[in-house]
């Protein structure tokens, strides 16, 4: 009986797991560690673990081991080993590298080194050369490359061993499925499945956890769903062999699916995305779990098992990385998931992956064990807990009573609005430093003020995560609808800096002001398009525009310049030194169905445009000036500063104003006051009693505004 000795390659972390799976299957393991597990077996054995082992990633047979002082010993090396014994002339092959020396400027050098190695004496013992097909080889060799170190080995698995066959192709997913198997391992899943307990993944994305937990659950085993990826083709292959074996696997799969049909275990998965549902599902249909494994549309915090379920795992990966636009999101929908585990799976046990200790931390739930594991380049925490059943803390409740206690004194000015989009919360607790403002209903623009220094990070965590809760259980929104940002004091910037450059604006949304609809977007920037505490001024805007010529400087997203046309302003001109905002602002004109030929928008600075315009004809009736509070424009001669350069900015206004006309300012300099001379020169009157809604009345001071009426 030929033996063949193996090395099976392990996930990060997970060797002994791997181990285990060999030792169970009775074959003696002669060497673990991080480069492999190592055994001798005979064929079948070999076959047997290469269909039934489920965290492997590699099953290869070492050819060769050597050590190379120059890349130029690597050619000879490789050409003296009988490749004779492994790869047909009839028959391809493919060299799948690992390098990692100094040796070699590119990493695909050695490679073509060691393909011409080879081919070069195959065609010398035979005439001929077979071809390399890095599609479907028919021998898949394995090269590593440590620095001086060489090994070379024979992949009879075909290549990467994750693949099962259910995933449709070219579906990413942000969990391989022989990760997956291992963080069921890790999390005793196949003790809870024998004893009945349910599972549950309320991320469950391409619905990989679901399916690897159903198939440990049933005992059916993943090599006979995995496609020919090549590798057949290796000259000790004794197929016939490993033919009736994928046969005979095929068939216990199917009894071991009419067994897991008829026992109690409840497997589900849910996702907020229905395009992942749909993947979920058709992957689910492709394992042949139909009917088996459950998924459906629903968003983490109104997940729960299904009536009758005995309690189990709920095991799950949720957002982080790349598939966030911020970190403090991913800190949301930790919050979210471990408030929905307290209060819908109380008895159960949870584990989840986290990139680090603080995402685990904003979940509340007590970490008992942790493993370490790499989720592809991303090294990752796997958190271990039992769920205990929820009660709010007393800042928690402390906080949901203080947006009870606001949103019933808001009840009345919100209907006769009506208003959807106001603010429900203004760091009216200072240990909750927070502005909460609520859009649609459905929406909550959360901003945290900085901490002082001297406040401990753990416990500015704490109360965020004590907000997030009490936020998700009163207004029973949950992370997807929630979006944070700190709010620090800005230096030299204004206050529309991005707030992540990466984003292409497209997670804009629509919300509504009265009759009047307007973008926001919550992740790109540090504000949302559209400032609430200026609601009021919109409207006084519209009251005063029937009929005028309209001018918009420093017009963000034009949002007055909307309210002007809903007005009826003859024609309006929106200034903006940002080409993104008024773009921004011509899709709110469109949203309303203004006529942009009309409304017309300039990109220039504000202060240039007013020196320029001096010099021209058009003139206007109606003007609004809203500018930041100190900018330093790098197409500015100078830096712009609101107390300093106000009086200059409305005496430029003026004079391209009509007699008669009407200029409202309005600055959110907390400390502003205006300049003496503006009151000898014009007819002013503060509106900031009035134009200051009853929803930001805690902040008295969150904006100063003005009329400015120019004698006739």
């Amino acid at each position: 009986m030929q033996m063949l000795s193996v090395r099976a390659i392990p996930l990060p972390h997970c060797e002994d797991l791997l181990s285990a799976e060999i030792s169970r299957m009775g074959i003696t393991v002669t060497a673990s560690g991080p480069r492999g597990v190592e055994f001798s077996a005979a064929f079948e054995p070999v076959y047997r673990l290469l269909m039934e082992n489920r965290s492997a990633t590699r099953i290869i047979i070492p050819v060769s081991s050597f050590t190379i002082d120059t890349a130029d010993e690597l050619y000879g090396q490789i050409r003296n080993i009988p490749w004779e014994d492994h790869i047909s002339l009839d028959s391809s092959f493919r060299i799948d590298g690992n390098v990692k020396s100094s040796l070699f400027r590119h990493t695909n050098f050695p490679v073509l080194k060691i393909k011409d190695a080879i081919v070069d004496r195959l065609r010398e013992i035979f005439g001929s050369r077979p071809d390399v097909d890095t599609d479907k080889p028919g021998t898949i060799l394995a090269v590593r490359i440590h620095h001086q170190e060489v090994d070379i080995s024979v992949d009879i698995g075909g290549g990467s061993l994750h693949r099962r066959g259910y995933r449709g192709k070219g579906i990413p997913a942000p969990l391989r499925e022989n990760l997956a198997a291992a963080v069921l391992y890790r999390a005793g899943w196949p003790e809870t499945a024998a004893s009945g307990g349910g599972f549950y993944d309320p991320f469950c994305g391409s619905g990989t956890l679901c399916i690897e937990a159903a198939m440990m659950a049933g005992g059916i085993v993943p090599g006979p769903l995995r496609p020919d990826q090549g590798g057949l083709g290796w000259r000790q292959h004794d197929r016939e062999l490993l033919e009736r074996l994928r046969k005979e696997y095929l068939l216990s799969n199917r009894e071991a699916c009419n067994r897991l049909a008829k026992s109690p275990v409840s497997i589900e998965g849910s996702d907020i995305d229905p395009a992942a549902v749909s993947i979920a599902r058709k992957s689910v249909l492709r394992a042949g779990l139909e009917g088996i494994v459950h998924i459906h549309e629903c968003p983490v915090h109104k997940a729960s098992p299904r009536r009758g379920t005995v309690p189990g795992l709920i095991a799950t990966n949720p957002p982080y990385g790349e598939r966030l636009e911020t970190s403090t999101q991913a800190e949301i929908i930790y919050t979210d998931l471990g408030l929905s585990a307290r209060r819908a799976f109380p008895g159960w046990r949870i584990s989840f992956l986290s990139p680090d200790k603080e995402l685990g931390l904003a979940t509340g739930i007590q970490a008992e064990k942790v493993h370490k594991l790499a989720n592809g380049p991303i090294p990752v925490q796997l958190v271990h807990a039992k769920i205990e059943e929820y009660s709010p803390s007393q800042g928690t409740q402390m906080f949901m009573n203080r947006l009870r206690k606001n949103r019933k004194a808001l009840k009345r000015y919100i209907a006769d609005g009506p208003v959807s989009c106001y603010r429900l919360y203004d760091k009216d607790m200072p240990e909750y430093a927070f502005a909460v403002d609520i859009y649609e209903e459905k929406w909550c623009h959360l901003q945290e003020y900085a901490a002082p220094a001297q406040i401990e990070d753990r416990a500015v965590r704490r109360r965020r995560r004590e907000a997030v809760e009490g936020l998700i259980q009163y207004l029973d929104i949950g992370s997807e609808g929630i979006f944070l940002k700190e709010r620090r004091k800005l230096g030299v910037s204004d206050r529309y800096g991005r707030q992540n450059p990466s984003d292409t604006g497209s997670g804009r949304l629509i919300c509504r002001e009265g009759d009047l609809r307007f973008f926001v977007n919550f992740s790109e920037y540090l504000d949302t398009g559209l400032f609430l505490d200026s609601r009021e001024l919109r409207r006084i805007i519209r009251d005063l525009s029937k009929g005028k010529r309209f001018l918009n400087l420093f017009a963000y997203t034009c949002s007055a310049t909307v309210a002007a046309a809903a007005g009826g302003a003859e024609s309006s001109l929106s200034v903006d030194a940002s080409s993104r905002y008024l773009q921004w602002g011509q899709d709110n004109l469109r949203l309303n169905r203004m006529d942009t030929g009309k409304h017309r928008i300039r990109q220039a600075d504000s202060i240039d445009f007013l020196r320029s315009a001096a010099r021209g004809k058009e003139r206007f009736d109606l003007a609004y000036i809203d500018p930041p509070t100190y900018s330093n424009s790098k197409d500015r001669r100078r830096d712009f500063d609101v107390q300093r350069d106000h009086r200059e900015l409305i005496d430029l206004t003026s004079k391209i104003m009509r007699p008669g006309g009407t200029i409202i300012f309005c600055t959110n300099f907390s400390r502003f006051e205006p300049d003496a001379e503006l009151f000898d020169r014009y007819k002013v009157e503060e509106l900031s009693s009035k134009s200051i809604p009853p929803d930001f009345s805690r902040r008295s001071r969150i904006h100063r505004s003005f009329r400015i009426d120019i004698s006739a």
